[in-house]
């Protein structure tokens, strides 16, 4: 699509975008700015033991920036946790490392403000955090651009459960959303 062009979903972009199937070298090459007058809004490509991956920017309804997800099949996730066999547990298990490792190594590479591994929920924008409208997934990367009160916040927001120092933040692992820490940080990052 054009990398001038704003639009709230990716579908407003249907007569001023082209499908390209591309070598991952070249597909690197787009995502990184290669080509100065296009952006890749979405792409995809099959990982061998999680299947189908999409990557895409998600709707925007606020002017501000663009989440972006990483979309996969839940396969054992989406099942409720009682009824799941051993063989969905240890499955959900890899899928939940794969997705944690991936979003670490996005983290490092593209210091975002924050970003969430999550099942059927959509990454809230800054703005939408601020308004009070959603918070952040139990499973949440926050970048220490964020600054110390919002730290802070989700520190006791997670004071029960893991937190692990990355390279530019901290990945915290909880079983509840942390909304006020969440609210704090959209003011921040707005």
């Amino acid at each position: 699509m054009p990398r001038d062009v704003a639009f709230v979903f990716s579908s407003d972009l249907a007569d001023r975008s082209e499908t390209a199937g591309v070598r991952p070298e070249r597909l690197e090459g787009l995502i990184a700015g290669g080509e100065r007058a296009w952006r890749v809004a979405q792409a995809g490509f099959r990982h061998r033991q999680h299947g189908l991956v999409v990557v895409e920017y998600l709707h925007n309804p606020h002017e501000d920036r663009h989440p972006i997800a990483v979309s996969i099949s839940a396969g054992a996730l989406g099942w409720p946790e009682q009824l799941r066999g051993k063989s969905q547990r240890l499955s959900g298990r890899r899928l939940e490392k794969w997705a944690v490792k991936l979003l670490r190594a996005m983290a490092s590479r593209c210091d975002p403000w924050y970003g969430t591994v999550d099942v059927e929920y959509s990454l809230p924008t800054p703005s939408a955090l601020k308004a009070g409208k959603a918070s952040l997934s139990p499973q949440v990367f926050v970048s220490r651009h964020a600054g110390t009160t919002v730290l802070e916040a989700f520190d006791e927001a997670f004071a029960e459960t893991a937190r692990t120092e990355w390279d530019s933040g901290w990945f915290y692992s909880g079983s509840a959303r942390p909304t006020r820490a969440s609210a704090l940080l959209g003011r921040v990052a707005t």
